[in-house]
């Protein structure tokens, strides 16, 4: 050992033993690609450590509190132990089990039932460290004594199953007389690992099992829990039995919704309803004028929506499916489409025709209209053509006479006319086809 001191602290020696010992000096330490600079070791001193203090081996070894798997073993205490250490085996085995205890008793837990164990223990005077052995005195003399034989825990009989679906069983057997509970082992008659389930009654529900599967199904008797301190007292487990799962039903077809109404009718727009269908994640509403071909989809999550932007005085028609979120019995797919319900907005109010002649002052033909139609104005008029969202496809100003409007590059569906003159303002409803 190196110290910077005249004086060193030799620890970790053996007791009642000579030891021998000498010195240098260091003049200088080495440093890196430069040696240090000693003297000669001076000539070897000796010295002899003492004798290990007396530490009585244990005596007046018993055991006590025999049960089928455990035992108390005690002794009289050692004056001056800070502990003891106690070894014990089955008498047939060659290995000991070790525990520490730092008093004169021990409790040894986890015994084989029906057997003669063998145990001994030992002082501890001084406990080891780092830098120290420990002082220990003999093992005493081993002692025996044998565990008593567990209690008789009977086996379940008359195993059954009952209520037996596409995923689910229920298995029962005859109950045991002071039995705490039971084990039941599942599992598929193919598969290899068995599923667990701890109950405390003679019956249990078995869930979450594939369809149209064997199932193999075990029992055992609990007589009495284990603890941290007991194995446990269980029966073996019974013979094996067996039931087969039923088929999975066929998934259930999403429900079409009944019960269409329309209300709150304006010339722009009006509420459609329908009768909820259970477990609907929602619904998919198409509306549309009935002398248009396209529909307008709107999706919702009750059941009910607004319908806007209508068209005034124009009948509308409209239908609803219902999309169903998927279960273990639904396929989570859309119903069909309702059968299609009508209903007809509110004509436009007469302020929007302030001014203008009668309507037969303005004629549109062919409506609806494939590739053009002819518009024939009394008088002067700025024309907009404007989709059913209100988007402007043509705009012009027109003198009073016949006029050709081509609308063959257009979508088919409803648009409207909008005429503007110096006397009032005027709207038709034109169908591309």
């Amino acid at each position: 050992i190196s110290v910077t001191t005249n004086s060193a602290n030799l620890t970790g020696l053996l007791a009642g033993t000579a030891y021998q010992w000498k010195v240098r000096t260091v003049c200088a330490a080495e440093a890196a690609g430069t040696p240090g600079v000693y003297s000669a070791y001076s000539a070897t001193a000796q010295f002899t450590t003492l004798a290990p203090a007396s530490c009585l081996t244990p005596a007046g070894l018993a055991s006590s509190n025999i049960t089928y798997n455990s035992a108390t073993v005690s002794w009289t205490a050692v004056s001056g132990a800070v502990g003891y250490t106690v070894q014990y085996k089955p008498l047939a085995a060659t290995t000991w089990t070790t525990i520490n205890v730092l008093t004169n008793t021990a409790n040894l837990v986890g015994l084989l039932s029906n057997t003669t164990y063998e145990y001994k223990v030992r002082t501890v005077c001084v406990a080891a460290s780092l830098t120290n052995a420990g002082v220990y005195s003999d093992y005493s003399p081993a002692l025996q004594f044998t565990t008593l034989t567990a209690p008789s825990c009977p086996t379940p009989t008359g195993l059954v199953s009952s209520n037996i679906t596409y995923n689910s069983a229920t298995v029962s057997w005859a109950a045991v007389p002071g039995a705490v509970g039971y084990t039941v082992q599942y599992k598929p008659s193919a598969a290899i690992a068995w599923i667990t389930l701890n109950v405390t009654t003679n019956t249990a529900i078995l869930g979450g099992l594939l369809s149209s599967t064997a199932y193999q199904y075990k029992v055992r008797t609990v007589c009495i829990a284990a603890t941290s301190t007991n194995t446990g007292v269980y029966s073996d487990y019974s013979a094996v039995a067996e039931f087969t799962t039923l088929a999975a039903p066929p998934p259930v077809a999403c429900p079409m919704p009944t019960g269409l109404t329309s209300s709150n009718i304006t010339q722009n727009s009006a509420t459609v309803s329908w009768t909820a269908v259970a477990g609907a994640a929602g619904y998919t509403v198409q509306y549309k004028p009935v002398s248009a071909a396209a529909w307008i989809s709107l999706n919702v999550l009750s059941n009910s929506a607004n319908l806007a932007g209508l068209l005034p005085g124009t009948t509308y028609e409209y239908k609803v499916k219902t999309v169903c979120a998927a279960t273990s019995t639904n396929s989570g797919s859309s119903s069909d489409f309702s059968p299609a319900l009508q209903f007809t907005t509110l004509p436009a109010s007469n302020s929007n025709k302030t001014g203008i002649s009668e309507v037969s002052d303005i004629v549109v033909y062919p409506n609806p209209a494939n590739e053009l139609f002819n518009l024939e104005l009394s008088e002067t008029a700025q024309l907009q053509l404007a989709d059913i969202s209100g988007q402007v496809v043509y705009a012009a100003v027109k003198e009073a006479g016949l006029h050709t409007i081509e609308v063959g590059h257009l979508p088919a569906g409803i648009y409207v006319l909008t005429l503007t003159t110096a006397n009032g303002k005027q709207t038709l409803k034109v169908v591309v086809q």
